[in-house]
């Protein structure tokens, strides 16, 4: 029978020490760039894990501080020239005296973590030799909540303009939910929308008819206790209209039958009938001009007859 090696509580404290310095070489020092790169719809979770790496390796104030400033060359001497670091990619602009080699350095070093943070389509738009860390992060800023903007003010024209139509396929309640999905987009670009506001979209997409049966303007109570009342409000209203059209449809069958059990023959099959007192096409002998005893009717209602 063989024992079972046993280990020390120093080997399991050793070998556990050694473990947390591989995964520390492995996940800390050799981070170049973002976790996710930068796209249209995720420049603030990117912006904020941005900020975190750069912390992380102390260059966190070269996008919030314009730390290298610059100067033009028009406006220095020949002398001054020659005490300055001339801007790289650049004819005439040059660093101004208090930037260091060691601060350009650092600042070379944020701008390789914002350029392995982004695609390459998007780094084509940027100069990252001659622009600093601050110039390129503010562009991209800018750039992205342009976009943030013009997406918030599509979907709110888009709220505006939609329409629900009751004859349509679509149910009010696969309607509402498209509104609802368009809500949640608004809120993750930190434009949510209020109550009143949802409100005023639903009351102005819905048929009058529908806002007012429902006692909309009266209502008292959450989003989705609304929408879940006008929902119900609708089904009812189409069950009833289906049922009255119905009900129209049986009325006006009962008169068509009536009516052909009056004439005995339809307005279809009224051409092929002959009449065997004038012999003509187009009626029966008793409703014939010719017949006697129409004859007699018509001289008791004064009506002119015509041999």
């Amino acid at each position: 029978m063989t024992r079972k090696k046993r280990y020390s509580y120093n080997h399991y404290f050793d070998f556990k020490s050694v473990i947390f310095k591989y995964y520390k070489s492995k996940m800390g020092s050799n981070e170049k760039a973002t976790k996710d790169q930068l796209n249209n719809s995720n420049f603030k979770i990117w912006k904020q894990e941005l900020f975190l790496l750069l912390m992380g390796k102390g260059l966190a104030d070269h996008i919030s501080n314009d730390k290298i400033r610059k100067v033009s060359g028009s406006n220095l001497s020949d002398e001054d020239k020659t005490k300055l670091q001339s801007v790289p990619g650049t004819d005439d602009m040059f660093y101004s005296k208090e930037v260091t080699k060691d601060l350009l350095c650092k600042d070379a070093r944020a701008k390789e973590f914002i350029l392995n943070s982004i695609s390459n389509d998007l780094a084509e738009n940027f100069d990252f030799i001659s622009a600093t860390t601050f110039e390129i992060y503010n562009l991209i800023k800018g750039q992205n909540e342009c976009e943030v903007e013009e997406s918030i003010a599509k979907l709110k024209e888009s709220l505006k303009k939609t329409k629900y139509d009751s004859n349509n396929d679509i149910s009010l309640a696969i309607f509402i939910s498209n509104m609802n999905m368009k809500f949640e987009e608004l809120k993750k670009l930190k434009a949510e929308v209020k109550y009143i506001e949802k409100f005023d979209y639903l009351y102005n997409a819905i048929p009058e008819e529908l806002a007012i049966k429902s006692n909309m303007l009266t209502f008292e109570g959450s989003w989705e206790e609304l929408t879940e009342k006008i929902i119900k409000v609708n089904q009812h209203l189409r069950r009833l209209n289906k049922g009255s059209g119905e009900q129209d449809q049986s009325q006006a069958n009962a008169v068509s039958v009536k009516n052909n059990r009056t004439t005995g023959y339809t307005k279809e099959d009224k051409h092929e009938i002959e009449c065997w007192v004038c012999h003509k096409r187009g009626h029966k002998a008793r409703d014939c001009f010719k017949n006697k005893k129409n004859r007699n009717k018509q001289r008791k209602a004064g009506r002119r007859y015509y041999k």
